[in-house]
Formats: structure tokens, C-alpha cells, sequence
């Protein structure tokens, strides 16, 4: 669990957590960096607060369970491969026009 009152993930925070199966983040939460959750594989389930508005590049990279991600955000920010995990995963995204490719 994701202390309350946290705004970004950083760099790396749970990248290579090979036992990390589940993870809920804070209403707060606005911004995830670079490989944030990477090689994260047994993680299965994601969801992004709507304040979350911006994913980094590569931060679910390697995700290799990860089969299900939903993005509450009106509008985002994703760098590239921020989605680049499980084939036939499924993103569920509650707005229309969401993303928007950042360097």
C-alpha cells in the first residue's frame, strides 16, 4: 500500500519487485516516472486514480502478468512504452481522448 498524501511515484520505486502481486495507490497519487513499477511480473491489476495524469516512460514496462489496467484520469500525459506489458492485456480507459505521447 501507497502511503495517503503521495503525488508521484519515482524513479524505479517498485522496478524489479518480482513478488510485488498487488499495489493500490492513494487518490493522490498524480504521476508515475520512469520504471516505476518495471519487471514487476507477477503483478496482475492496476488502477490509476483520476489524479493521476501523467506515466512516464517505461514505468510498466516488463509487467509480464499485468492483464488489466484501469485509467481513471480525464486527460494524461504517457511517455513512450508506458503501457508495454502483457499481450491482450486489457486497458480500460473511463474517459475519451486520454492520451498524449510525451518524450
Amino acid at each position: 500500500v501507497v502511503s495517503s498524501g503521495i503525488e508521484n511515484i519515482n524513479d524505479d520505486a517498485f522496478g524489479e519487485c518480482k513478488k510485488l502481486s498487488s499495489l493500490s495507490l492513494p487518490a493522490t497519487v498524480k504521476k508515475m516516472d520512469y520504471r516505476a513499477l518495471k519487471s514487476c511480473t507477477k503483478l496482475t491489476s492496476l488502477t490509476l486514480p483520476a489524479a493521476c495524469v501523467e506515466l512516464r516512460s517505461n514505468c510498466l514496462d516488463g509487467c509480464s502478468s499485468l492483464g488489466s489496467i484501469t485509467v481513471n484520469a480525464t486527460s494524461m500525459k504517457a511517455g513512450a512504452r508506458s503501457f508495454y506489458v502483457k499481450r491482450g492485456a486489457t486497458i480500460a480507459v473511463k474517459n475519451a481522448n486520454v492520451y498524449k505521447a510525451i518524450a
